[in-house]
Parts: structure tokens; C-alpha cells; sequence
């Protein structure tokens, strides 16, 4: 399980592809983000929120499965069902199921929640990277 804060640096250049996000875990930095200033902002702004995203590797490989992107792992039917329900569901619903299932909303927050979900799969592989690097090192 990872606690997410995020540290932005404003693009270095006009034509920078968008904002650094250092995604810390406490003092330490476990990854790091290149995305629109929008999206770094949106994520910097639920994370100041008192609500930081809660993300572990099992809810990370679900939702990757999900949207049939690299690095995810099939999970059991009723779990494909659960996934499945949370990414269709409004973000009203999204965040009722939040409560019972927090770290797999999480999830698929960072996906459903942009404009281009690409960017959200890149975040969750990211993080997935960051989360197995950091086991591996302990």
C-alpha cells in the first residue's frame, strides 16, 4: 500500500510536455509523473483535500486488466465485476463505493478522472513500478 502526496514543478520550458509530479511516500520520492498541468493540479488538489489516494499493487493490476492495458492481472469473475461496475459507475457512485472499497475507486479514479485515460493507465504503471521497486528494496 502506497500513500500518495505529490511535489510539482511548473514546466521547465514552453514546450514541455507538462509538469513534474514527484510522487512521494513520506520523505521519499517512489515516482515520477510527466503530465498536463491540469491533471497534476486535479490530483495535487484531492490529495490536499485530506483524501489522498491509497493505492496497492492488487487494485493497480485489476484496473490495468480492466482497460486491457500492460502489467495487469486477471482477477476473479466477481472481482472483473466489481472493476467493472466501479469504472461505468457516475463519480457520485464512484465515491459510495469508495467507502467499502477505497484502494480499487482509487484506481480507477486515476483513469476515469481524465480527459485522455491513457494518461491515468501511465500514472497506475507508474505507480505499479514505484510499489514493486519499493518491495523489492525492503
Amino acid at each position: 500500500m502506497i500513500h500518495l502526496s505529490v511535489d510539482v514543478q511548473p514546466p521547465t520550458a514552453p514546450e514541455s510536455p507538462g509538469c513534474i509530479a514527484r510522487i512521494l511516500s513520506g520523505p521519499h520520492e517512489v515516482g515520477i509523473v510527466i503530465a498536463h498541468e491540469q491533471v497534476v493540479a486535479e490530483v495535487a488538489d484531492r490529495i490536499d483535500s485530506g483524501e489522498p489516494a491509497v493505492l496497492d499493487e492488487e487494485s493497480i493490476r485489476w484496473v490495468l486488466w480492466h482497460f486491457k492495458a500492460e502489467d495487469g492481472i486477471e482477477p476473479t469473475l466477481w472481482e472483473q465485476d466489481l472493476v467493472a461496475l466501479i469504472a461505468t459507475a457516475t463519480p457520485e457512485h464512484r465515491q459510495r463505493l469508495s467507502r467499502s472499497y477505497p484502494r480499487l475507486v482509487a484506481a480507477v479514479n486515476v483513469v476515469k478522472d481524465r480527459e485522455r485515460p491513457v494518461e491515468g493507465i501511465d500514472v497506475l504503471r507508474s505507480a505499479l513500478f514505484s510499489l514493486t521497486a519499493l518491495a523489492g528494496s525492503a
